[in-house]
């Protein structure tokens, strides 16, 4: 298993440090963020390296790299990291939780994530930089391209295509056959029955705030 180091040092970081920490063969030994972002030294006990320097701290003969960001400027942030990293000759752990369903011989790419209780049935293609969040399903023969995320207990059945970039809110559902083109957003709570073009979105309306408290409604509101 190989020494790695973390870019990025804010909680979805550290979650993935105690992810790699407690269930993986990994070792994180440092975490690195754009010098300017840097406002300790050091995280979890270990040292928050400038991103310009990481590479005569940690070499990328020795060390390989996990870049720990989320979905920020739609995957964008995470991409560009990606690029930076690798383009410095530094090689990427992907992660798959003991807890997750994955099927024999997966077809995954480097710097991904399949989180806890996730689901990946069989036929299934991941591209590189992929984030699928816990509890996600994603159904046969989807091929998910490089630099999305999955949002926790998204479905994705049968047969689909997520495209380059793209953002699946939580507990959004994508029927099968539907192919996302790059950089759709797919709010939470949203069911896809449509493919959709580059940059298209879809948000479910917000919650509405009632006039009525709680209280108000309690005589209303019954349980059997």
């Amino acid at each position: 298993m190989s020494k790695v180091v973390i870019f990025g040092s804010g909680g979805w970081a550290q979650y993935l440090h105690h992810a790699l920490t407690h269930d993986s063969g990994h070792e994180v030994v440092g975490f690195t963020v754009d010098g300017d972002y840097i406002q300790e030294r050091t995280l979890l006990g270990l040292p928050i390296v400038p991103f310009q320097e990481v590479a005569a701290v940690f070499p990328p003969s020795e060390y390989r790299m996990l870049v720990g960001l989320s979905y920020q400027k739609l995957n964008r942030l995470r991409e560009a990291k990606y690029h930076q990293a690798k383009a410095m000759g530094y090689g990427f752990i992907s992660y798959i939780s003991s807890t997750a369903q994955t099927p024999p011989g997966l077809e995954i790419g480097e710097n991904c994530l399949v989180l806890e209780k996730c689901v990946i049935q069989p036929f299934v293609k991941i591209g590189h930089d992929v984030s699928i969040c816990a509890s996600a399903v994603i159904g046969h023969h989807t091929v998910v391209m490089d630099h999305a995320f999955i949002s926790p207990a998204a479905v994705v059945l049968g047969v689909v295509t997520i495209g380059t970039r793209c953002l699946i809110g939580a507990n959004a559902t994508i029927i099968q056959d539907v192919r996302l083109e790059e950089d759709c957003l797919i709010g939470m709570g949203v069911s896809l029955t449509q493919s959709a073009k580059a940059g298209s979105v879809y948000i479910q309306p917000a919650a509405e705030l009632m006039e009525q408290s709680s209280e108000e409604l309690l005589p209303f509101l019954t349980w059997s």
